[in-house]
């Protein structure tokens, strides 16, 4: 595995298909956020699919992207949100700040090309606490079955826009598996504060 070429390769795309690339990472995310915030009072679910597809259709259409969603999605943020603190609380914190930063980068036409590592940053805290700090290290971690999914899905997501052209090609195909949770079959365990998760 070497997110060196993740990035390197991202650095090659156009800004467009950047902000494509930063959207699936950051779906990734959003689907750990709709299943932690399941009975939370800072549920805001239906309004982080809002946000995301606005930014899907500000790309594929070309459309302006609204200044104010930047300020709505701070508001939507737990840490602005109520009292219901934990762990998790912390975990989903980090997915709206991506969130943010990513409408942002769309807002100002800019894009910071280190953004393309942040699933590899949130699985590394999530390993940490997941086994125990003491417990892993550098090489488990980049072996781990997590960290290499992801970087699986990064090169076959590359793959898709450097041979396509097609925004809305490239949309169609990518929701066809969009339910890809940056977790998949991993979950918070007892080194994390329990939460229900039923639906």
């Amino acid at each position: 595995m070497k997110i060196e070429e993740v990035l390197c390769r991202v650095e090659m795309l156009n800004i467009q298909k950047k902000y494509i690339f930063a959207l699936m990472l950051t779906e990734r995310q959003a689907k750990v956020y709709f299943k932690a915030c399941i009975n939370r009072n800072w549920n805001r679910k239906k309004e982080i699919i809002n946000v995301l597809e606005k930014c899907w259709n500000s790309i594929v259409n070309d459309k302006i992207l609204p200044v104010e969603l930047v300020d709505l999605c701070q508001e939507y943020n737990p840490e602005n949100i109520g009292s219901d603190w934990d762990d998790i609380h912390s975990f989903c914190i980090t997915v709206l700040n991506n969130v943010t930063i990513l409408v942002q980068m769309i807002v100002d036409k800019d894009f910071d090309n280190l953004f393309a590592r942040c699933n590899y940053d949130f699985l590394e805290s999530f390993l940490y606490q997941y086994y125990g700090w003491e417990l892993l290290n550098t090489e488990k971690l980049v072996k781990n079955d997590l960290m290499q999914l992801e970087y699986k899905r990064n090169i076959r997501d590359l793959s898709l826009l450097e041979s396509n052209i097609d925004f809305k090609n490239i949309y169609t195909e990518y929701h066809m598996r969009s339910e890809e949770n940056l977790l998949d079959n991993y979950w918070f365990n007892d080194n994390f504060e329990s939460i229900d998760t039923d639906d």
